[in-house]
């Protein structure tokens, strides 16, 4: 349960500064956009690895850094970020654990969200 806390601990961060920085409605337009992308983002990056396409899994996991990192989802990040070495470097090697470990995160976050345990009101603390 450790892993999980952390990284919600930084995604509360995160979205407290988004809605101070840009309201409630902007928060929540760029969680809803976050949320509308990240399914078929990380369906690509599979396919990349599956295809063994250095290029989509480079381009994928390029993408799904930059947003990860803008709502503090930092062990997303983080793996996006091996995953784009990887495509630059036209290997595979852990790919798929990477993958995997991006899915049960990004699990986590929905679960936390829908369930109201991490909302644009939560207090940074």
């Amino acid at each position: 349960m450790h892993a999980v806390a952390e990284p919600l601990q930084s995604a509360r961060l995160a979205l407290a500064k988004l809605r101070r920085d840009i309201g409630t409605e902007g928060a929540t337009a760029v969680m809803d956009v976050y949320l509308e992308v990240t399914p078929p983002n990380i369906a690509g990056i599979a396919e990349g690895i599956t295809q063994r396409d250095a290029l989509k899994l480079t381009y994928e996991a390029h993408k799904l850094k930059g947003a990860s990192g803008t709502l503090g989802l930092d062990r997303i990040r983080e793996l996006a970020t091996k995953l784009e070495h990887l495509g630059k470097n036209n290997s595979f090697d852990c790919a798929a654990e990477y993958c995997q470990g991006i899915r049960t995160e990004y699990e986590a976050f929905i679960t936390a969200y829908t369930s109201g345990t991490l909302t644009m009101t939560t207090a940074a603390t």
